[in-house]
């Protein structure tokens, strides 16, 4: 099975998700990206935070609840963030247990802000564009910025989920809509 699953269903505003992502990235965490041991760059993130939190992401708020609304299954443990890839990634997989001992993504759902011309390239299956996907990130992949425009993308990244059982549930969900 490819482990890039388009997404037809637009359940996001592309335009005022890429606004607050464009406002709010000086406020993002940035941590070193380290993979296998050996250094990469830098991660910029910023997580979804309650209402409560100073730096509450309304539009990233909508975007999970647009999603949970459209989809509404158990999807088990997922984080919601906008996430910044301004450096090339390695081959990784992404489901390995963190070094703070947090559950690594099974997959995600990527939607691009900027820099849908840098594809992602899975092992065995090579390059593929999209705008917005569910990705298959336990199966070895990486990001080269062939045209070096950052990529920004809003993410819903499955902690419990495999990729098959979250492309199950949406095709599942999309048939019983029809």
């Amino acid at each position: 099975m490819n482990p890039l699953f388009p997404l037809e269903h637009c359940f996001w505003d592309i335009e005022k998700l890429r606004t607050e992502a464009n406002g709010v990235k000086d406020t993002a965490l940035k941590f070193p990206y380290t993979y296998k041991g050996k250094d990469f760059g830098v991660i910029t993130a910023i997580p979804l935070l309650p209402q409560s939190d100073i730096r509450y992401l309304p539009e990233l708020d909508k975007f999970r609840n647009s999603f949970l609304e459209t989809y509404p299954i158990d999807w088990g443990d997922f984080a919601v963030s906008y996430m910044w890839v301004d450096s090339e990634y390695p081959w990784h997989v992404d489901n390995e247990v963190t070094k703070r001992g947090r559950k690594g993504t099974q997959c995600a759902i990527n939607v691009l802000l900027t820099g849908e011309d840098n594809p992602v390239e899975f092992e065995g299956y090579g390059e593929q564009i999209y705008n917005a996907a569910v990705l298959n990130t336990s199966h070895k992949h990486r990001v080269e910025l062939w045209n070096k425009i950052e990529r920004t993308m809003a993410r819903i990244s499955f902690k419990d989920k495999t990729f098959i059982e979250v492309v199950k549930g949406i095709e599942e969900w999309q048939r019983k809509s029809i």
